[in-house]
């Protein structure tokens, strides 16, 4: 999308991507995509690969409230079956689980009667937990989680962000291997002066 991205028209050739992967201001009615929409979906790659769920409540759950509220669908009956699982994702709320957070750690959100009881997103968090990511990985994802497009980085404020967490690690690990080096050294003082001692 960023390829062809132009202020001044949208959506100019009508693509629209997954709408597991739209963000809240994108929807079925007002197709318009712009650069916070590629932070939102590539924030949503990061969430899924953590916690093999995307950050939306599961469509049906969505789809189940509609049909206990109404009897008509909000659709043609006619529209393909795949159409009519992308209209509910669509219209899944979006929402998000931190991945710095330790595997067992209940996830309230999870079961918000108001958001949705996920059972499904329940059942893949006790059959799969996530591993506890970092912190500086988790703010990035958040950050491109952010519900408005006015809040999400740009990519180049995101990469930044990431350049400093990867340099950070990187000095950690140069600390630590300044420490066994050091550590290592003075053992082989030690043993040195203990062969002396001993002569």
């Amino acid at each position: 999308m960023a390829g062809y991205y132009n202020p001044d028209n949208l959506n100019p050739r009508g693509h629209i991507g997954t709408t597991h992967y739209w963000p809240p201001e994108v929807t079925w009615e007002c197709k318009r995509l712009g650069p916070a929409s590629d932070v939102w979906a590539v924030a949503t790659i990061i969430h899924e690969l953590a916690h093999n769920l995307g950050p939306l409540v599961d469509p049906k759950v969505i789809e189940k409230k509609w049909f206990l509220q109404n009897d008509e669908a909000p659709y043609l009956n006619s529209w393909p079956k795949d159409v009519k699982k992308n209209y509910w994702s669509s219209k899944a709320p979006r929402r998000h689980i931190s991945i710095n957070i330790d595997t067992s750690a209940p996830i309230p959100i999870l079961s918000d009667e108001q958001l949705g009881y996920d059972k499904q997103a329940l059942a893949f968090r006790q059959c799969r937990p996530s591993p506890k990511y970092s912190n500086a990985l988790s703010d990035c994802m958040i950050a491109g989680l952010a519900m408005s497009p006015e809040q999400r980085p740009e990519f180049g404020q995101l990469l930044r962000k990431i350049e400093a967490a990867y340099a950070d690690v990187l000095f950690q690990d140069l600390c630590l291997a300044h420490k066994r080096e050091s550590s290592f050294k003075q053992d082989e003082d030690a043993k040195e002066e203990d062969a002396e001692s001993d002569r």
